[in-house]
């Protein structure tokens, strides 16, 4: 190939009227700059579309989707509100650069909308209202019982029962409180890649503590990789809840054994002045004191599903439900 610059007989540069004469004259091909871009965008791409997911914000619901920049491996995201027509023109916000702080209380928003999510899937009802006391009603499952700490197993299966999601992590329970340790560099998901566990290792963001306290009204998201927590207060609707008593009626599906521990299999409803607020079928061990080894619940077409092992009715230290004095609140 040959790189000239065609000039015009005055000297100047020839422009695409000029070029358009010459290509006619020695019979050239011509090919403008719209041309090849309009050609490249019909068919190439420079952009990878990552898979689309929901994000539930103190603003409302967001549609969340992922972009590869195949140039250089850059990551970008899309967060999007509402719908429109092709045609239409709409509001677009693209922020010039994203410092560290920044995009690390993002992503400390996003993690603590996920575990929040999460919880909501375990225990509400899709035909009970909206702000229940979820939390509060998950802890009365675990009836008398009320000091312990286990290693829980949250999984969350399809309709066809295809994991979704496998999240381990350590429960604590004290007079009410739940204290619940994440290594989220352990989570198994299709959807999430190892360059994101990498980013948020990173970030220092890989683990995540989630302390419920019905005492003060308030859960405590805490992010020990960079000593910072968040504190989300409890809703009208639970403080309604608790302040109106939470009763468990309890119905017997049969027995079985699970992890060799002999089970009394329950469906669960936890009442709120008659309103369901919480329904799971509950695996109960005979030989723990009735634990509930399993606890299952279902959400529109997904199952999510907790099992317990290596469970110690020990008394937690009252501290490991409080944020350490040195961690900074964010606001």
């Amino acid at each position: 190939g040959v790189l000239v610059e065609i000039m015009n007989p005055d000297g100047t540069m020839a422009r695409l009227p000029q070029l358009y004469e010459i290509a006619q004259k020695l019979d050239l091909k011509l090919v403008s700059i719209a041309d090849l871009i309009a050609y490249k965008i019909d068919k190439e791409t420079l952009i990878e579309r990552g898979e689309e997911v929901k994000l539930p914000t103190e603003f409302g619901h967001f549609r969340l989707i992922p972009f590869l920049q195949k140039s250089n491996g850059i990551e970008h995201i899309s967060l999007i509100k509402g719908t429109w027509e092709p045609d239409e023109a709409i509001l677009v916000r693209v922020p010039p650069g994203l410092c560290s702080l920044y995009v690390r209380r993002w992503l400390q928003a996003a993690l603590s909308v996920a575990l929040l999510a999460g919880q909501a899937a375990v225990a509400q009802l899709p035909s009970a209202s909206s702000g229940t006391g979820v939390n509060a009603a998950f802890v009365k499952l675990f009836g008398s019982v009320s000091a312990f700490t286990a290693k829980a197993e949250t999984r969350v299966l399809d309709r066809s029962q295809e994991q979704l999601l496998r999240m381990p992590m350590e429960f604590t329970l004290l007079d009410g409180k739940v204290r619940l340790d994440i290594d989220l560099s352990q989570a198994q998901s299709k959807n999430l890649a190892p360059s994101t566990l990498a980013s948020l290792k990173q970030a220092g963001m890989d683990r995540l503590v989630s302390i419920f306290r019905p005492d003060k009204k308030v859960t405590y998201l805490i992010y020990p990789g960079i000593q910072s927590y968040q504190e989300l207060a409890q809703t009208k609707g639970e403080t309604e809840a608790a302040e109106k008593g939470l009763k468990l009626e309890k119905s017997g599906l049969g027995k079985e054994t699970l992890d060799g521990h002999p089970c009394v299999k329950n469906k669960v409803v936890v009442r709120s002045n008659k309103e369901p607020v919480l329904a799971a079928v509950v695996w109960n061990a005979t030989d723990l004191k009735d634990f509930p080894i399993q606890i299952e619940m279902k959400e529109s077409d997904n199952t999510t599903r907790m099992h317990f092992t290596d469970v110690r009715f020990v008394k937690p230290d009252a501290k490991q439900f409080e944020v350490p004095s040195a961690y900074g609140h964010m606001k």
